[in-house]
């Protein structure tokens, strides 16, 4: 990981310097016309080298004892130089983004130019041989001789990158002299020292600030709780903006909450600084009754009279009581109970007032000193009965057909019934009525078996049902229609033909455009039953949705969405051949589109496995407010429940059974069922589409693993020739003030010194820490997952570790007022892991891997928001792939991951993870650890883009070995088993795209 600080500006100029001196390529160059600026400090410092590679290895340091403060990391000038390529190389479209990208890190560049000079102006913090020297050019010098290069005017490229320099370095402010001509509107506005100010009143938000200098436009950010920007706006030409109450929405602000603004002027050139953050500021809230509360919840569906009824109901925003309404089923209102302080209420039924027999709903509101808001939708209902009782009778069941063979399969099918936990069907012959059959306790609403397995011979039946629940069995049905079951090789009857059939079809429209009236005509009988078929937006008529009337000519749609739609018509009666359907017949709705519920999301699909399990469905477009999911076990109680981020584009959940909610909350092997809704929040009401259909899953026991030999500190030495260490008070003390240093830097960037005092201490580990059995675990195992090709690259290496927490202290105190205005007397160092410098992975290094790691930095991780903070294995693999890019990649490599970086840009879709983003190497670890944490999740992110797939491609490279005449890889995952982190390996062949072939991996338990 490491401290990331930007490249000294000296660098860039440096190389500026040298590539004006000579300007050519030799002929076999790799990178001949690609680039303009060729390494040629690295050339001189390596004359045997005729190619230069883009990620060149930098000269290592100097001795720590001859420099006047500790000397940088080179990787933090590596990644700086990488930087500057990738601005001065990129493709921009909008040439202004270039200069802007340029300007930002030419200040930063700046900045620590100033900062590390002594008073004689010498370098004191940098390991470039010739840095003393260097520093001596100031950057508008080293372009003006720029300028007078010969191929300055000649040579496109050359002249383009010159005034890309030229004019971000005027941008930026670092240019001092005469403006050359041509390049005066490349100034940016002036820097502005004023806040603006606020005044607030009844009716609006006035924003006034002081004019800024060269300012052709203003831009003004808002910026609410947490200095998170709320909402930007830009183009103000006055210096005063005002906001109307009603529209405080629209500039994303809300009545009752603080808020500060700052203004930046704008120009041609770009934007200038923000003015310093206004005074925080509140808009006092308009009082106004509660909102609509969400339906309560009764705790059970029946009750005895003088049973416990509790009733719960989510808090409202802004309610300081509830009343309760007790409704009876048609909603009239019985009685209300009022001022109710909590959200949940308990009282008996007959204390309730409640009779024995009759069915009951419950309604809540919200009042507050304005009043009370309006009540919420019924709960469910609930009846009161003294004893369970049975469920009612079932209407008759249906069989698919009228006529069966032996072997041919009989659906039988029934409506549910209330109360019913399982059903019983009775089978009868039909010419003596005598029980041929009973089947007990049927789950659902149908049964498909055939007459074999029913052990009917041919001949005729009809049959039952029964309801069945705690109380007992209910009454039998009506009888089903009869059906015949005829020898093999017999041919089943054909039903007859329906008794009427449709002869035309019309459509037409109601005058508002929201409604369809499809009329038709039909010969024979006058109460016919008609199936009607509609299809919407080009979807295919086969498959559109199907509505049954009876005994009626029309049918109307209502509150039908603008679009075009297509129908048809036919006449199907039980047990009778259906007539042949009308021809389509298509319309057309034009109407605004009304505010309406999302709809159920399709396509829900579940992978599932001991350790994962992805739920995934097709995004529903209105779903603004996300989705939620449910998931109950076999017994239909519902175990866990999810709302997504407010979004319809994330269209999948994925947890671990063993922490499905972060809490530490398992879901142990068996059979689930899950479901999922769309919401929808539009003009501040909140609407929600009917659940999807139940998709059922399983979550497998996890394999058991193999036994593994206990593992030691000597193991792993003689195994991997790796020490693990736990540290020298020398390198302790080094690692420590170096942290002190960083910590002081950026302290200095909030409070000047010429104003502030700044004083830190250290509280060393009270007892030193020794690497335990847990760590040494940890280091075992994951070596041992590591390919013998991999594992060669560590020998030598040493793994420091350090598991007792380190604490500084710091204070900033007002050398005017001598009041503190800043003070931690906990700040944590090593939180999780530190690659102290890159030459770790050289010979020369007196470090190595160095890792920060307690529980107590874990817990601290947790407090300060870090979600699941990484397990040890996948930091120390972090950490170990910053050694694996510098000793195990070979040049040709680094040149093509360096490649993949480029191509990412700013998309974090290309990257594992925001930190990736940092530099090339911080990509190549991430992405490492990524693959080493869960190579399966990894692929599947990866697919939705072609610039991290190729990243994901190169690691499987990297494990890629050869067996025979084929190709394999390995694959990984870190499961957690009862709280610890393990790993899993699977040997996998390489695909023809260079992807793994996962299929059903077989697991191996490393550790």
């Amino acid at each position: 990981m490491g401290r990331y600080k930007k490249m000294h500006l000296i660098g860039l100029m440096g190389f500026l310097i040298f590539s004006s001196a000579v300007f050519a390529f030799p002929p076999d160059c790799p990178f001949r016309g690609e680039r303009e600026f060729p390494f040629l400090l690295y050339r001189q410092n390596n004359p045997q080298e005729r190619n230069f590679p883009v990620d060149f290895p930098l000269p290592p340091p100097p001795e720590a004892d001859t420099l006047q403060s500790p000397a940088q990391s080179p990787t933090n000038y590596a990644e700086a130089w990488q930087e500057v390529e990738r601005i001065l190389n990129a493709q921009y479209t909008d040439k202004n983004k270039q200069i802007q990208d340029l300007i930002q890190a030419l200040k930063k560049w700046a900045e620590l130019y100033n900062q590390e000079r002594d008073p004689e102006g010498k370098l004191v913090k940098t390991w470039f041989p010739e840095a003393n020297s260097l520093a001596q050019v100031d950057l508008t010098a080293m372009i003006k001789n720029l300028l007078q290069h010969p191929f300055y005017g000649n040579h496109p490229l050359w002249t383009e990158r010159v005034n890309l320099l030229l004019k971000a370095s005027i941008s930026a402010g670092l240019w001092y002299g005469e403006i050359p001509e041509g390049f005066e509107d490349f100034q940016l506005p002036a820097q502005p020292t004023t806040a603006p100010t606020v005044e607030i009143n009844s009716e609006e938000v006035k924003i006034t600030w002081e004019s800024i200098e060269r300012a052709e436009t203003y831009e003004l950010e808002i910026l609410g709780e947490g200095g998170k920007v709320v909402h930007t706006l830009s183009g103000i030409k006055e210096n005063s903006f005002t906001i109307r109450r009603e529209d405080l929405s629209k500039y994303g602000m809300e009545e009752g909450k603080s808020y500060q603004v700052r203004i930046r002027g704008v120009n041609q050139a770009g934007k200038g600084e923000f003015t310093p953050l206004s005074p925080p500021f509140k808009i006092e809230k308009t009082l106004q009754p509660p909102a609509k509360p969400n339906p309560p919840q009764t705790d059970k569906p029946i009750y005895k009279p003088d049973d416990l009824i509790t009733i719960s109901w989510k808090e409202v925003e802004e309610a300081t009581s509830y009343n309760l309404y007790i409704l009876d089923e048609q909603g009239n209102i019985i009685k209300k109970i009022e001022n109710i302080s909590e959200t949940r209420f308990a009282q008996k039924g007959n204390q309730l007032g409640l009779e024995e027999g009759k069915r009951y709903q419950v309604s809540v509101s919200g009042v507050n000193a304005a009043g009370e808001g309006p009540r919420s939708e019924p709960s469910s209902v609930f009846s009161i009965e003294t004893t369970p009782r049975p469920p009612v009778r079932p209407k008759k069941p249906n069989t698919d057909k009228s006529s069966y063979r032996p072997d041919e399969p009989i659906k039988i099918s029934w409506e549910a019934v209330e109360g019913a936990v399982s059903y019983n069907i009775y089978i009868y012959a039909q010419e003596d009525g005598k029980e041929i059959k009973k089947l007990m306790g049927i789950q659902g609403q149908e049964l498909v078996k055939t007459a074999q397995e029913l052990g009917l011979e041919p001949g005729n039946y009809y049959l039952q049902i029964s309801a069945v629940n705690e109380a007992g069995e209910s009454e039998l049905s009506e009888k089903s229609e009869n059906f015949s079951i005829v020898p093999s090789g017999v041919p089943p009857s054909q039903p007859p033909p329906v008794s009427a059939t449709p002869t035309s079809i019309s459509i037409q429209l109601s005058p508002d455009g929201t409604q369809a009236t499809i009329t038709w005509q039909w010969d024979g009988d006058p109460n016919a039953e008609f199936e009607l078929q509609i299809a919407f937006k080009g979807e295919n008529i086969e498959t559109g949705e199907i509505i049954k009337v009876k005994g009626v000519n029309f049918y109307t749609f209502t509150n039908l969405a603008s679009g075009s739609y297509k129908v048809r018509l036919r006449a199907k009666e039980p047990g009778k051949e259906p007539s042949s359907w009308t021809e389509v017949v298509g319309f057309t709705i034009s109407a605004p589109p009304p505010v309406t519920a999302p709809e159920a999301p399709r396509g829900l699909r579940v992978e599932a496995s001991a350790d994962n399990v992805v739920i995934s469905w097709e995004e529903v477009a209105d779903a603004n407010a996300g989705y939620e999911v449910e998931i109950r076990d076999d017994r239909d109680n519902l175990v866990h429940s999810h709302q997504t981020a407010k979004s319809s584009e994330v269209t999948a959940y994925k947890f671990n059974p063993q922490n499905v909610d972060g809490q530490g909350k398992k879901l142990a092997p068996g059979n689930y069922k899950v479901r999922i809704k769309a919401i929808k929040e539009e003009r501040g009401e909140r609407s929600e589409s009917p659940w999807s259909n139940y998709v059922d899953f399983n979550i497998p026991a996890p394999p058991q693993p193999p036994t593994q030999p206990p593992p030691s500190r000597q193991s792993i030495q003689e195994r991997f020739q790796i020490s693990v260490r736990d540290g020298t008070e020398a390198l302790l003390e080094e690692i420590i003030a170096s942290e002190i240093e960083d910590l002081r830097f950026w302290l200095e960037k909030k409070y000047s010194p010429e104003k502030y005092e700044i004083e830190i201490s250290v509280r060393p580990p009270e007892v030193p820490f020794t690497p335990d059995a847990e760590y040494i675990e940890n280091l075992y195992y994951t070596l041992e997952a590591l390919p013998q090709s991999l594992r060669d690259k560590l020998k030598g290496l040493t793994i420091w570790v350090y598991g007792s927490p380190i604490y500084f202290d710091y204070t900033v105190i007002n050398k005017n007022t001598g009041k503190t205005v800043e003070k931690d007397t906990n700040a944590l160092m090593g939180k999780k892991g530190e690659l102290i410098s890159p030459q770790g992975s050289y010979p020369a290094s007196p470090y190595g891997v160095v890792l920060f790691y307690s529980e107590k930095a874990r817990q601290q991780m947790e407090t300060e928001g870090w979600r699941n903070p990484p397990p040890f294995r996948a930091v120390l693999f972090h950490e170990l792939s910053h050694v694996l890019y510098h000793t195990f990649l070979t040049t040709q490599q680094r040149i093509e991951f360096e490649s993949y970086y480029r191509n990412s840009g700013t998309n974090p879709q290309n990257f594992v993870s925001t930190y990736a983003m940092t530099s090339v190497r911080e990509d190549f670890a991430e992405t490492m650890a990524a693959y080493f944490t869960n190579s399966i999740n990894l692929i599947a992110q990866a697919k939705s883009s072609p610039v991290l797939l190729n990243k994901v491609k190169f690691v499987a490279g990297l494990f890629k070995f050869q067996e025979k005449d084929k190709f394999y890889t390995y694959i990984y995952e870190i499961r957690e088993d009862e709280g610890k982190p393990l790993i899993w390996r699977a040997k996998v062949e390489i695909g023809g795209d260079g992807l793994p072939i996962i299929v059903s991996p077989n697991w191996e338990r490393i550790g």
